[in-house]
């Protein structure tokens, strides 16, 4: 297996559109100790991925993203427009079955925050979007579970980080950026979280 390739692997393995779905089969969990309520809310997550990727997929025209990474600056202000619209419905479809105090609500909140603080920053830096998802997903194992899963899981971080630059689809910067916002909105979703229950 050449480098090249073991990069490519993990970046699909790590790509948002896939991980993403993670974070709520956990958190639902560990809220309810349910695996069956759990995946039956991942699922509902994944109809609105769904819904991004065929949209992305049939309403584009041929050249409209260069490639399924969205790897030019100026192509991502659309997506992340387009994603915070199925964001917000996704926040008001949770408020509406469970409430505010559900887990997926606080989570979509966290994506509508974290959608926004991306498309601004893209004015100024391409922030790596698989970075962003994969410490959020380490971040949130650490304040769900605990330390020893956060410490176990953090390679995960350094060897999404190295594909992503090994790929050439992001800077150094690019990439400690995705890392350090992914987990800056992690951390103020779950604060948010703990002042809506107070």
């Amino acid at each position: 297996m050449t480098k090249k390739f073991f990069a490519q692997v993990i970046s699909f393995i790590f790509h948002p559109i896939f991980f993403t779905l993670f974070i709520p089969l956990l958190i639902v969990h560990r809220k309810t100790g349910d695996w069956m309520y759990s995946f039956k809310w991942t699922a509902f997550s994944g109809v609105f991925l769904l819904v991004a990727l065929l949209f992305f997929y049939i309403v584009r025209p041929k050249d409209f993203f260069s490639d399924f990474d969205i790897s030019k600056k100026e192509q991502r202000h659309l997506f992340y427009s387009i994603s915070l619209l199925l964001a917000v419905m996704y926040f008001i479809a949770a408020l509406i079955f469970k409430g505010i105090l559900f887990p997926l609500s606080i989570v979509s909140l966290g994506i509508i925050l974290g959608l926004v603080v991306f498309d601004i920053v893209n004015y100024y830096i391409k922030a790596s979007i698989h970075l962003a998802v994969v410490t959020a997903y380490v971040v949130t194992m650490a304040i769900v579970y605990g330390l020893v899963p956060f410490f176990a899981m953090i390679g995960m971080v350094a060897l999404v980080g190295w594909s992503r630059i090994y790929l050439k689809k992001h800077t150094q910067a690019e990439a400690v950026a995705g890392m350090l916002l992914g987990a800056a909105v992690t951390v103020v979703t779950f604060w948010i979280s703990l002042l809506i229950k107070i």
